[in-house]
């Protein structure tokens, strides 16, 4: 049903295409009868919205949950930063390192030069709308992190009343409503690392694709959208209850460049969807009877148009009684497949671990 959505903050109420809740039950039943167990707040923004940001911090602040899933990597930890050119000191930072692995391990120029031309129009169209890119990244990220020292401090004062045998008031940080009663919030870096999505997307283009691109890319820098276009175009997107002008655009994406959507979009929300799976099966374990025994709550926020994609694969993942029939190995095949290049074979721990950011 829908009835949790009725209990939003009324601005999340209008985001019925861009927020979902997906419920995961595991099959459990170990020696210690554990349970995997977790429901999934799904939040598709956009990274170039003042409106984005609100919407994830509303989110985390409304569900508080035991983890935040963010569509970001290791390699983009930059667009965390407080620091407006944070991201431009970062793309400057994977430069130099990519100047300083062996010839047969760099990228081609090509291809960088296509990254770099994509960030650049992506920082023009967040420069004319008046903010940074990947916002409510930052947002969701700062929430978490307040919500991680409630948690330690709550844990120190009652530690310190065990101690003194005395009754202690927890301190005026510690401010929101039921702030004393949140559980810790770990922080998982969900995405594939952008320099694998990269190289997979230009790998696939023969010669003229290649061509087409880099052209096209020119020409997108060269013919901006207005403010006013930029942000009807938002407005709509966050705001479709059904998706369909999403779906529209990324079917043009397909039709101009099949293999590009596959490896940009497609193949990230099967990643992605993965990821997810493996974050209820550690996070989301608890053993039977214990403090910690409640359906964990896990928020993910992602770019809208990987919200279709990861939801049809968690949904297609699912058995009938909201369990998901897909074991541990075969995820990591799945992952397997996703992550290994012409020249590289896959990275067994992007298979098998999620990544936590501490």
């Amino acid at each position: 049903g829908e009835e949790w959505r009725q209990e939003l903050p009324d601005e999340l109420q209008k985001r019925a295409g861009t927020l979902v809740r997906i419920s995961l039950s595991g099959g459990g039943g170990g020696e210690d009868n554990r349970q995997a167990e977790g429901d999934i707040y799904l939040l598709g923004t956009s990274h170039v919205s003042r409106t984005s940001s609100v919407d994830a911090q509303l989110l985390m602040e409304y569900v508080r949950p035991d983890v935040l899933f963010i569509e970001l990597c290791h390699q983009r930890l930059g667009l965390l930063s407080d620091e407006t050119g944070a991201s431009e000191d970062g793309g400057k930072q994977q430069e130099q390192e990519l100047e300083q692995l062996p010839r047969q391990e760099r990228q081609p120029r090509g291809m960088d030069w296509s990254a770099g031309m994509l960030t650049k129009i992506q920082a023009d169209y967040a420069d004319k709308l008046g903010v940074t890119v990947g916002g409510e990244f930052r947002a969701c990220y700062h929430a978490a992190r307040r919500q991680q020292r409630n948690f330690k401090e709550n844990v120190r004062v009652q530690q310190l009343a065990a101690v003194t045998g005395q009754s202690l008031t927890l301190p005026d940080s510690v401010t929101a409503k039921d702030d004393a009663a949140l559980p810790p919030c770990m922080v998982i870096l969900g995405d594939r690392p952008v320099r694998l999505t990269l190289l997979r997307a230009w790998e696939s283009l023969r010669f003229f694709g290649k061509v087409k691109l880099v052209l096209g890319l020119l020409w997108s820098s060269l013919r901006p959208p207005s403010e006013e276009e930029l942000r009807e175009w938002m407005d709509k997107i966050l705001e479709d209850p059904n998706n369909d002008l999403l779906s529209e655009s990324i079917g043009e994406l397909k039709e101009q460049f099949p293999t590009i959507e596959e490896t940009i979009i497609s193949e990230r929300d099967r990643y992605m969807a993965c990821k997810l799976i493996q974050t209820v099966n550690l996070f989301g374990t608890a053993a039977s009877g214990t403090e910690n025994n409640h359906r964990r709550k896990i928020v993910a926020v992602v770019g809208a148009g990987h919200c279709p994609g990861i939801k049809l694969m968690l949904s297609e993942m699912q058995g009938a009684n909201g369990g998901y029939g897909v074991s541990p190995n075969e995820l990591e095949v799945m992952l397997q497949n996703l992550v290994e290049t012409k020249k590289h074979k896959a990275d067994d721990s992007l298979c098998s671990t999620v990544t936590e950011l501490h």
